[in-house]
């Protein structure tokens, strides 16, 4: 196992670090991990810095504009894990009222001492996050190499994510295209109702992704999309408060290629088995409700009470996103959803949401409500009538 992350209390250990700075304020989180260290003068600090920075300043800017450096140090201070302010140079002390901003912030800062020079600082602290980056990526490569032997014994998408499980050490889980959990790995203590209620955050919360450069994360659960031949064919999510760690990331970024290659057997069997059946009932071969009943219930569609079809207009990007765990069937065309009469405003609402987002002027048509399932035929040949005369008068 490599070493944790490089934290302050670590670097406190190191002689070279510790004879160098004091720490000044009492309420400092020490173990704020520490990514890489920067030297830095402006008065817009805050401007500059992306997280995890170890910072060092002579107080120079502050020193001669002492009026912005209360508001400057608030910007500053929940953006950094520490500071190191040098004295005797520029200013004799750190202001009290910055000590006090620090505790508040729970931002460490230590005193640099006059004769230090910052070259000596910032090499000791280098040489640590080096450190942890080289023993990360052995431990990372020794991931790929598990992901690599199970993935050639095993066709079984729950050995990929077990390996992911073990390593993270952090609730994970797949999906597949349609939103629908294949497979799992949980702490100790995990209800099965969290992944339920996990997997329900990320249909319902599409909207409030937030990206980043990994993929993106709706409130804990951080999302790696998996993708073959251009086509998202399933997500692979690690459940985790605040940001992941850069071995996370990785490990996030490689379980997603592997289970893109194990999903696209999933995908292409399930689309051809869709797709063929959707050609019977366009072209009469099924006319049995009941025959449709009992093959939508082999794919997971479960028979309601009352039923409407859905065509949406085709955009330059997929919908299937905004509609996951739906029954979803894509033509040159159109999208076309069949759906409970309950979720069909539902969905309606969604795809207005999306085309708003997406600033683009598309078309819907619901059909009529219907009961009988034999019924599918007519209310797509009427739904694609009247799609059809919408662009038709533009």
């Amino acid at each position: 196992m490599s070493k944790k992350m490089v934290t302050l209390n670590e670097l406190l250990e190191i002689k070279d670090f510790a004879e160098r700075v004091t720490l000044v304020n009492k309420h400092g989180n020490l173990n704020n991990q520490i990514t890489h260290v920067t030297i830095m003068e402006g008065p817009d600090l805050h401007e500059w810095v992306t997280g995890g920075e170890f910072v060092l300043t002579t107080w120079y800017a502050f020193s001669k504009s002492p009026d912005l450096q209360e508001d400057g140090f608030k910007k500053l201070a929940p953006r950094i894990s520490a500071i190191g302010i040098k004295t005797g140079r520029f200013i004799n002390k750190i202001p009290l009222k910055i000590l006090q901003l620090a505790d508040q912030y729970r931002l460490p800062v230590f005193e640099v001492k006059t004769a230090v020079k910052f070259r000596e600082l910032v090499q000791t602290i280098t040489s640590e996050i080096q450190n942890y980056q080289t023993n990360m990526l052995i431990e990372v490569e020794k991931n790929y190499q598990k992901l690599i032997h199970t993935s050639l014994n095993s066709d079984d998408l729950a050995s990929l994510v077990n390996v992911l499980g073990n390593q993270l050490h952090k609730n994970c889980f797949c999906l597949n295209h349609e939103g629908k959990m294949l497979a799992s790995w949980s702490r100790r203590g995990t209800r099965k109702q969290d992944f339920l209620d996990w997997t329900e955050k990320i249909k319902t919360g599409f909207n409030e992704r937030i990206y980043t450069d990994a993929g993106f994360f709706i409130n804990e659960l951080h999302i790696f999309e998996c993708y073959a031949r251009s086509q998202l064919i399933g997500r692979f999510i690690i459940v985790a408060e605040g940001q992941l760690t850069e071995k996370e990331r990785l490990i996030g970024q490689q379980g997603a290629s592997f289970l893109a290659i194990k999903l696209w057997d999933h995908y292409e069997t399930l689309q051809k088995t869709v797709e063929r059946f959707w050609k019977e009932i366009k072209n009469g071969e099924i006319k049995s409700g009941e025959v449709i009943a009992e093959k939508l219930a082999n794919l997971g569609f479960v028979q309601q009470k009352a039923y409407n079809l859905i065509l949406f207009s085709k955009g330059s990007h997929n919908i299937s996103n905004y509609l996951l765990d739906r029954f979803l069937i894509e033509e040159e065309k159109f999208y076309i959803l069949l759906c409970s009469s309950k979720e069909a405003l539902t969905s309606i609402n969604i795809f207005k949401k999306y085309n708003k987002e997406q600033n683009k002027i598309a078309a819907a048509v619901i059909s009529p409500e219907f009961t009988e399932l034999e019924r599918i035929k007519e209310h797509y040949e009427m739904s694609v009538n009247v799609i059809r005369l919408l662009y038709k008068l533009h």
